[in-house]
């Protein structure tokens, strides 16, 4: 503001009032004079920013139905409306402010029937999805989703049948054995197949003898198929018949174990047979490779299965003394981790033998809601096993 001096003023500005101004900083000078011809002046900045910008212009918005702009009001059910989604109104938003600038934002949603988190029934379901863009261009596929139903075995009743070692004598690696059938490798597989086989009553029995020989276990075995009319026998004989002082030896052994497994398969059973484990600093050790020999030879012979106790315990990894650790201190039964090893041997034969293949035709039959495929994959679908006409 010019003040004093002598009518009348004049003032002046460069750049002009009205004038365009550039973006950036331009400096405005102004001079006033009088009728005196006195003058004075001043000089000040003005900034012009530019128009506002992104520094990301194209945007992927990615999603199921509420992306895709599926609109429900409050009187009807959803329809597909994309221009009234909150990615077409995003769109209008940001592209309005930020004029001088090419703004997107893409839609990739993908309404889905079912819909992303629904449940699928066991079974096969076809999914349809669709999607548009900005200009209302559609496309859609369509897949299948099979959820197979929770693993099953064809075979629910066990029966382990044997003397102290499936009785559960264990040995710690610091004392002699003592009977803790919790820790032995029946009870220890039973809790495996139930936990896996939830939807049926998988069970084990115990018929283990401590002390037994095989020479003295065949009528108990043909009482105990009749008292509990087993599907499949687990057999492991014979360690007390290597006894130097009382026992019957090897060849007696194996002929008992062997009438035991005909007896089994005369009335349609299966039969896993075991090998006894390793002993360790004990004169009957030298003994143990001979029987195992014969019930190797009676397994194929028999064509039944074998499950090498053997060589899971000889080359375990338990904890321990060097020599055999998953053998306790008395030299003869296995310690906890030992029957942990052969518990886990029997359920992997188990599984691998007896686990149904759960095929998407047979899926529908079973009901019920399963959101996801199960943990474990199945095994394979075997013949079911010819049916006894008694014991």
């Amino acid at each position: 503001m010019a003040t004093g001096g002598q009518a009348p003023l004049a003032m002046a500005c460069t750049p002009e009032p009205g004038d365009a101004f550039d973006i950036g900083v331009t400096q405005v000078t102004c001079s006033a004079s009088d009728a005196l011809r006195q003058t004075a002046s001043c000089a000040f900045d003005v900034t012009v920013l530019g128009p506002p910008k992104l520094r990301a212009t194209h945007f992927l918005a990615f999603g199921d139905s509420l992306t895709a702009g599926v609109v429900s009001s409050p009187g009807s059910g959803g329809r597909l409306d994309p221009s009234s989604g909150y990615v077409s109104l995003l769109q209008r938003d940001l592209q309005a402010r930020y004029v001088t600038q090419s703004v997107g934002v893409l839609n990739a949603g993908a309404p889905c029937t079912p819909e992303p988190g629904d449940a699928f029934d066991i079974g096969v379901t076809q999914v349809t999805c669709s999607a548009s863009d900005a200009l209302r261009q559609t496309a859609s596929c369509a897949f299948d989703v099979t959820v197979l139903g929770p693993p099953k075995l064809r075979a629910t009743h066990f029966l382990a049948f044997g003397d102290s070692l499936t009785a559960g004598v264990v040995s710690s690696p610091g004392s002699g054995g003592r009977l803790d059938p919790s820790s032995g490798y029946v009870s220890l597989l039973q809790r495996d197949l139930q936990a896996r086989y939830v939807t049926q009553s998988v069970g084990v029995l115990n018929a283990g003898a401590p002390g037994e020989q095989a020479r003295h276990a065949v009528s108990r075995f043909g009482a105990v198929l009749r008292a509990h009319r087993p599907e499949v026998v687990l057999l492991m004989e014979g360690t007390n018949d290597l006894d130097v002082a009382r026992g019957g030896g090897a060849e007696l052994a194996a002929q008992a174990l062997d009438s035991m497994v005909d007896r089994a398969q005369d009335v349609g059973l299966d039969v896993l047979l075991m090998t006894i484990p390793p002993q360790r600093h004990r004169s009957e050790a030298r003994r143990v490779p001979g029987l195992n020999d014969r019930i190797r030879a009676i397994a194929t012979r028999r064509g039944v299965v074998l499950v090498d106790v053997f060589d899971v315990i000889m080359n375990g990894s338990c904890p321990g003394v060097r020599t055999i650790p998953c053998i306790g201190a008395d030299g003869l039964h296995p310690t906890a981790a030992g029957y942990r090893l052969v518990a886990d041997e029997l359920a992997r034969v188990i599984v691998d033998r007896y686990d149904v293949e759960i095929l998407p035709a047979q899926a529908g039959l079973s009901g019920g809601v399963f959101p996801s495929l199960p943990v474990s994959p199945p095994g394979r679908l075997l013949v079911p096993a010819r049916a006894g006409d008694g014991y």
